[in-house]
């Protein structure tokens, strides 16, 4: 995907982690849409989150849209999970990033873990969310 791209995701269960690699740029956001809102479940077969945008010192990810979607965890993980390493500057954390209408279902049992993960990123949006768990 370049940016200004749109990804549009057909409706059905998806085992893998939804984890964009590439940004966008300002205007021009990398957008992964589900065709029906909530038809496109991202339910982890093996232990992990769902949806997960993580930078780093090496890669900044910026300006992603994610809409649409359910995202399920597997085992002691947070559904969805949005941040940057730790002790990293400003400069690097993600940024410019937007969940919208899409829920999360955690599935830890075993210890207090958040379904939504949101740490070290800025200038971000998260708006019509719903979130559950155990």
């Amino acid at each position: 995907m370049q940016p200004g791209d749109t990804l549009i995701v057909a409706d059905g269960i998806y085992a893998e982690t939804l984890s964009p690699t590439v940004s966008g740029a300002e205007g021009y956001p990398i957008t992964i849409i589900a065709e029906n809102r909530g038809e496109a479940i991202i339910e982890k077969s093996e232990d992990g989150s769902a949806i997960s945008i993580l930078s780093s010192v090496s890669k900044t990810l910026s300006y992603i849209t994610i809409d649409g979607f359910i995202a399920r965890s597997k085992g002691e993980n947070s559904a969805i999970v949005v941040g940057s390493t730790d002790n990293i500057a400003e400069e690097f954390m993600s940024n410019h990033i937007t969940i919208r209408n899409t829920g999360a279902f955690g599935s830890a049992d075993q210890t207090n873990t958040v379904v939504v993960a949101i740490a070290r990123t800025r200038d971000s949006l998260f708006e019509d969310m719903w979130a559950y768990g155990y």
